[in-house]
This record gives structure tokens, C-alpha cells and sequence, in this order.
């Protein structure tokens, strides 16, 4: 066998490292073309939804460090949301006319609550929301609840999740991982996150399909 000379073994192993590291990378990162889709659309809503108008928000429920963090959130995603000129309208703590309303509560009186509100979904997993629909897939009425024992980064992600879910978006990706809908490191929107929200009020109406909502993501992109 040959030995190759260091220099040329150094240079070989270089290329070979930084050839793995760009394509792991890659797999890793998700189109925006895909990334929408994952977020916007699932099996159990083949429609994109979304409020047509800006909504009433409350918390119920929160202390006041549970409502900075609500507070927080609704101002980050309203900064994002301005192009659109739809934004999350908060009004008083516990007000029963709230359109969307986001309690803070102890895991063991998170099902009382769904239950209360008619909401066809769990408590598993620290945190939960659902929403109402009108004939046209607009969003009419939501409902999140948050439980107040999860710790403090992953109540910060959870109030950013609920209120996301609240306003239309409900998927499940996996990728990237410093997006705030994949796992729980997040604790406020990523640049590309950003880029959703923003292109989904400004771009695409309730009732559109995968077909339509690829069409919006291909005009949006040139």
C-alpha cells in the first residue's frame, strides 16, 4: 500500500469533512416550500385556515409573570403579522367576549376546561388549542390552554405554540430545529417562522387546498 503524504491526507479528510457537514446540514433544512406545507396543512385539515379579521385576545387565569409572556408573544407576533394589517387585539384578562381566548392552568384542571369550552382535543402534553370554523375555513373562535407547571423556557414555547395554533397554524414539522414548531427548544419565532406567518396573512386565503397553497408559495417566491 501506498503512503500518501501527510499534506495530501490532511487535504483529503478536510474535503471529506466538509463535504459530510454541507449535506447533513442540507437534510436538515427544510425548504420554505415544505416547511409551509408541514405547518399549514395536516391529515386532519386539508384546508388552510385562518381568522379573515383581527381577533380579541385574553388570558385567563395568568399571574403577572404568565402574563408578560403572553403579553411578549402576542407583540412578536403582531410586529410579524403588520404587513397583513391583522393583528391580535388584546383586550382585558378574563374577558368572556375574547375571540380567542388563552388560559394559564394547573395540568389536573387543563381537562375541565376543555371540557368547559367544548374543544375537541387533549390535555397531554402541557399544552393544547382548538378553533372554530365558518363555511368559507375562517377562523371564528379559539381556544388554548396552557399548563402554568411546565418550566419557564418551555412555558414561553408553549405560550408561542398556543397562540400560533390559534390563528391557523397546526402542523407538525421536524425540521429546522430552532423553529418554535419543532420540539421545545424554541422559545420565540426564527427567522423562517417569521417568514411564514407573514406570508400566510398576506398570501393565502382560507379553503386553500395543497394545490392552491403551492401556487401562493411559488408567486410568493419569484
Amino acid at each position: 500500500m501506498t503512503n500518501l503524504p501527510m499534506k495530501t491526507l490532511y487535504t483529503a479528510v478536510t474535503f471529506w469533512l466538509f463535504f459530510f457537514v454541507i449535506n447533513t446540514g442540507r437534510a436538515q433544512t427544510p425548504t420554505f416550500a415544505k416547511f409551509a406545507q408541514d405547518v399549514i396543512l395536516s391529515p386532519d385539515f386539508p384546508n388552510c385556515t385562518r381568522w379573515l379579521d383581527s381577533p380579541a385576545i385574553a388570558c385567563f387565569g395568568a399571574n403577572t409573570q404568565e402574563e408578560k409572556l403572553f403579553s411578549y408573544a402576542v407583540e412578536q407576533i403582531n410586529q410579524t403579522l403588520a404587513p397583513s394589517r391583522i393583528q391580535l387585539r388584546v383586550v382585558l384578562s378574563d374577558d368572556p367576549n375574547a375571540t380567542i381566548k388563552l388560559y394559564f392552568s394547573k395540568q389536573t384542571a387543563m381537562p375541565a376546561i376543555i371540557k368547559k369550552e367544548s374543544m375537541l382535543r387533549s390535555s397531554a402534553g402541557g399544552f393544547t388549542w382548538y378553533f372554530w370554523r365558518g363555511k368559507k375555513n375562517e377562523i371564528t373562535k379559539s381556544v388554548g390552554v396552557v399548563s402554568t407547571e411546565l418550566k419557564p423556557k418551555e412555558l414561553q414555547h408553549a405560550v408561542f405554540r398556543t397562540i400560533l395554533g390559534c390563528i391557523g397554524f397546526y402542523g407538525d414539522p421536524k425540521n429546522p430545529k430552532d423553529s418554535i414548531f419543532v420540539g421545545w427548544d424554541a422559545v420565540e419565532l426564527s427567522p423562517i417562522d417569521k417568514r411564514l406567518v407573514a406570508f400566510y396573512y398576506e398570501h393565502v386565503m382560507p379553503g386553500f387546498r395543497l394545490n392552491e397553497l403551492r401556487q401562493a408559495i411559488k408567486t410568493y417566491a419569484q
